[in-house]
């Protein structure tokens, strides 16, 4: 078209030149026949038949309004776009040529029809509400869901100009299905839409629990977008598939039901979620003890206790059988209440545990005596006579005799005493005088120096009644070597074989230890293996202010040093060897190796998904110290150990998330660097497009496609695929000869754990071709193919050149004879695969028949939505077909079609205003540019059509058009079929506005 106004000239100069040749043909006025129904809905295309009609002259007027013609008119064939209308309206309509005018004939214009564009969600349950969302939606007298033949109405409420709200009705089947909405004028096309089967809850495990709790609930159809509550309290889900969910108790919790909601429905469980009760104390086995008694506790939901206390101080647990609990009395206990904690609660005892006080003397008479002397003691604490074990001793031996009180006890010297302490043992502990009871007339010892030796230290001994051929003992070892002895004084040497304790004189004791220094043992270590830093127990004697070392790495101490006993830490830097201890006398050395251990460290995990049950290898180094395994928090079952290599099953619970691994090498867990993915089944959430023919790519985006085994298609199975990840599946539709008609079919994706819930595709049949008009055209001439199915479309190939398609919807395309398409009679071939098309004849004209010229552009738009928003017509517009010659319109509003706030800012488009209109010319063709440029007109415009005239110098030239928001506005010229379109922006030319 570029150059079609030269050619309008070209052709008048030689329509004279040639009139000699070329007959003009007169004709009659023109006729009209019935048209073939008295009701059209508007944007329809109405095919108008009849006699005497002129190519060059015809014009169809509908109520006195001239109306643009869509295509090429023949003599007997003229195409129009009904009119848009809001309500029903019955018009008028005749044809006018240069010949004349013809009848009128009566028909109903009516609104049209309702549109669905999606459906929110696009699949839900019965009974639940849903949003369909479209245009014309006025008058809307039914929504209807199609399962195969059984049509069911659904309730409805329009809640805005574009939107119902519609309940999915109770007697659809399952699965794919249909939703279409009627007007009295027609119905919509139908959009695709999954009826969900309601959720089932089968089972739940456990059936009762605390806060953090972790419920498996098994089922059917308990997908997709769930939710899971205790009576009201939301829970939290861990993972979800069809048949299973797995939630975690996350607040407080009571005895209630477990409801899931799906958008398919609703279930609730049979049986309750019972709460757990919190531990309650019954009873103790003994009202009152002293630090390290053990002590048994009686109560009820004790199982899962993880801590016992005394008051604030909390006690290991020995054995717990649920409903007794073992425990010792910890250090540094007071009297007070004993508590037990479970995941449940805290359970307190009703009663004090009693601690008992240590026994205490104050005094004791007389302080001196003889055998059988009676003697007072008194003080505190020494408890009841019947309490056992309990004793009063002075020295070694028992008094006899004895009276006994809680704060007075009497008795006798017994026979064979010597001076010494009054010794008091009862159940609470042991007290011990710091003054002697003297016999009268036996030894006593006042003091000993030095305090400490070794055998052969010579030790001098002080006191009375000594003797000058004492007998002289170092805890009951004989001392041989005596070099002076008199009643006050002893000097002896420290016999080979004595041990620390205390020295006697004549059976008289000292009042404190002599302590006979000797090399260290070591009779055990706990543990026997450790990481850095580790706490560790060394058993033994004579450890008392000894040095400890690892392998020659001195160790850090933890307490403080008994003679039996050290604890220390493994230094940071000590490495698998032998412990010893040093105590400035000798060394002792361990027998076994200290095993020091290193962390642990993942270096990897095979297979990095899998299912529960499933085995899953982890590699790595230091694995083999007692292993701890959790999948997020979810211990893990350990089947195989050894340093590098760990195989373990995935638990039930598991999520997804990192690897953890604990050892004895470490008291903090370390993490796989990466994420493990725990595949349960597949769960669709979208296909994308949602409709198609045969050989259309679809993505299935969803969850868990790993380990893909197929996706049905309908009955089809497909294995073959053009990609796939664990997210999303591409497929190319296949031909379906069984039922080759557009309907709706499940889609489902089947993998090695299950298979997803079915998610609705509609297939769309080949395209239907009714008719083309004209059937025969010249080169680069317009026509159009009238049908169903027709977006499908993918080519036109016209006597073997691929043809322009201008406008395409599922019943009309325009196209135009290409260029390079063959002259003569030919085919049509149009292609709706990429292999396979429909042909049909068609001619193509060597030359364009008499009086028809230039061939017009055919673009019909769809008619505008009920919620139509004008566009804004004060803007520049251009030939789209020949933008290169720089032909183009600029519109002038003259009542701006914008509205503007009191600020002046922009708020809205007019519906409706009236404008004046230049026509320009930028291009090189002179007789084009005096033609066209600076030609003027006016119009105006309303909620829906364009229309105006503009004065060139071949006369006024009439332009209609429709507004359109999907494609770009078009208006065209009644009398050449030229159209023009709204330029955003205009090419070639800077000033556009």
């Amino acid at each position: 078209m570029s150059k079609s106004y030269r050619s309008v000239l070209v052709l008048l100069l030689t329509g004279l030149l040639l009139q000699t040749c070329i007959r003009d043909e007169v004709l009659s006025p023109p006729e009209i026949s019935p048209l073939t129904k008295t009701s059209w809905v508007s944007g329809e295309l109405m095919t108008i038949n009849g006699a005497n009609f002129d190519p060059t002259s015809t014009k169809v007027f509908i109520d006195e309004t001239l109306t643009g013609i869509a295509g090429t008119a023949t003599k007997t064939v003229v195409n129009i776009i009904v009119p848009f209308t809001s309500s029903s309206k019955d018009v008028s309509l005749y044809v006018s040529t240069k010949y004349g005018t013809s009848q009128a004939i009566r028909f109903t214009i009516v609104p049209p029809l309702p549109s669905i564009s999606k459906a929110i969600p696009n699949k839900a349950g019965i009974g639940k509400k849903i949003k369909l969302q479209g245009t014309n939606f006025e008058s809307i007298t039914d929504v209807v869901f199609q399962s195969g033949s059984i049509k069911t109405s659904a309730l409805f409420q329009k809640i805005a100009a574009d939107t119902l709200l519609v309940t999915v009705p109770k007697t659809v089947g399952f699965d794919a299905t249909d939703i279409s909405v009627s007007t009295a004028n027609g119905s919509s096309r139908a959009i695709s839409f999954t009826i969900l089967h309601p959720p089932s809850i089968d089972s739940f495990s456990p059936g009762s629990g605390v806060k953090g709790t972790v419920v498996a609930i098994s089922g059917q159809f308990l997908t997709p977008s769930t939710t899971v509550s205790l009576g009201t309290q939301a829970l939290e889900i861990i993972s979800s598939s069809p048949s299973s969910v797995v939630v975690r108790i996350a607040g407080v919790v009571k005895s209630d039901t477990l409801h899931l909601s799906t958008l398919g429905g609703d279930a609730k469980a049979a049986a309750k979620f019972e709460l757990s009760p919190a531990p309650a104390i019954t009873s103790v086995n003994k009202p009152s003890g002293v630090a390290g008694d053990e002590i048994i506790i009686t109560g009820t939901a004790l199982t899962g206790a993880f801590d016992v206390r005394f008051g604030d101080i909390t006690t290991d647990i020995i054995s717990n059988t649920g409903t007794t609990i073992k425990v010792k009395v910890p250090a540094g206990t007071v009297t007070s209440k004993i508590s037990v904690t479970t995941a449940a609660g805290t359970g307190t005892s009703s009663f004090d545990f009693i601690i008992k006080a240590g026994p205490i003397i104050g005094d004791f008479t007389p302080a001196t005596g003889v055998v059988g002397t009676k003697v007072t003691i008194t003080g505190l604490n020494f408890g009841a006579s019947t309490e056992t074990p309990h004793s009063i001793k002075m020295g070694s031996l028992d008094l006899t005799s004895i009276t006994w009180s809680d704060t007075k006890i009497e008795g006798n010297i017994p026979t064979g005493a010597v001076t010494g302490k009054m010794i008091i043992t009862t159940t609470a502990g042991t007290f011990e005088t710091s003054t002697n009871f003297l016999i009268s007339g036996t030894p006593q010892i006042t003091n000993f120096n030095p305090a400490s030796g070794v055998a052969g230290t010579q030790v001098t001994i002080t006191g009375i009644n000594m003797g000058t051929t004492p007998e002289v003992k170092f805890n009951n070892v004989k001392a041989t070597v005596i070099t002076k002895a008199t009643p006050t004084e002893i000097i002896c040497t420290v016999p080979t074989g004595a041990t620390t304790g205390k020295i006697s004189v004549n059976s008289a004791l000292s009042s404190t230890n002599f302590t006979v220094a000797a090399a260290p043992t070591i009779t055990s270590v706990s543990p026997s293996r450790g990481p850095a830093n580790a706490d560790v127990t060394i058993t033994g004697t004579f450890l008392t202010g000894a040095t400890v070392q690892f392998a020659g790495v001195t160790a850090t101490k933890t307490g403080t040093d008994t003679d039996i006993q050290i604890k220390v830490k493994v230094p940071v830097t000590a490495v698998t060897g032998k412990i010893t201890v040093n105590n400035g006398v000798g060394t002792a050395t361990t027998v076994s190796n200290f095993e020091v251990l290193a962390a642990p460290t993942i270096t990897s995990f095979a297979p990095t998904s899998g299912i529960i049950g499933a085995q899953v290898t982890i590699t790595g180094t230091n694995l083999q110290y007692n292993p701890v395994v959790k999948f997020g928090s979810v211990t893990a079952t350990v089947s195989s150990i050894n340093p590098t290599q760990l195989i373990v099953v995935i638990p039930a619970g598991a999520t997804d998330g990192k690897i953890s691994v604990t050892t004895d090498g470490t008291a903090t867990a370390v993490s796989s660097a990466t994420n493990f993915d725990v595949t349960t089944a597949p769960v669709i959430t979208s296909l994308s497009p949602l409709f198609g023919p045969a050989g259309t790519t679809v993505a299935i985006n969803g969850t868990d496609f790993g380990n893909l085994i197929s996706v049905t298609f309908d009955a089809t199975t497909i294995t073959s695929f053009v990609s796939k990840s664990s997210t999303k599946i591409e497929f190319i539709v296949p031909f379906l000869s069984a039922n080759n008609t557009t309907h709706s079919i499940n889609v489902n994706v089947k993998t090695s754990v299950g298979t997803s819930g079915n998610s609705a595709f509609v297939y769309q049949g080949p395209p239907r071709i009714d008719y083309t008009s004209p059937e025969s055209n010249p080169l680069t001439w317009a026509f159009l193919i009238s049908g169903s199915n027709l977006s499908n479309v993918k080519k036109i190939v016209i006597n073997g050149a691929t043809a322009t398609l201008d406008y395409k919807s599922d019943y009309t395309i325009t196209t135009r004879v290409p260029s390079a398409a063959g002259i003569g009679s030919g085919f049509i071939k149009v292609y709706y695969t990429d292999q396979d098309f429909i042909t049909m004849p068609y001619n193509v004209l060597g030359a364009p028949p008499p009086g028809v010229f230039p061939p017009p552009m055919i673009i019909i738009p769809p008619p505008p939505p009920g919620n139509f928003v004008p566009l804004n017509v004060d803007a520049d517009w251009y030939d789209p077909y020949d933008a290169s010659s720089g032909h183009w319109f600029r519109i002038d509003a003259t009542t701006s079609s914008k509205n503007f706030d009191g600020n002046g800012d922009f708020i809205s488009y007019k519906s409706s205003g009236s404008f004046s209109i230049n026509e320009h010319y930028d291009g090189n063709d002179p007789e084009l540019k005096s033609m066209l440029d600076g030609s003027y007109g006016s119009g105006s415009w309303s909620r829906t059509n364009l229309s105006f005239t503009i004065y060139r110098g071949d006369g006024p030239h009439y332009f209609t058009g429709v507004y359109n928001q999907q494609f770009q506005m078009v208006f065209t010229d009644s009398d050449t079929g030229q159209q023009m379109v709204l330029g955003t922006p205009c090419p070639n030319f800077p000033d556009c506005k």
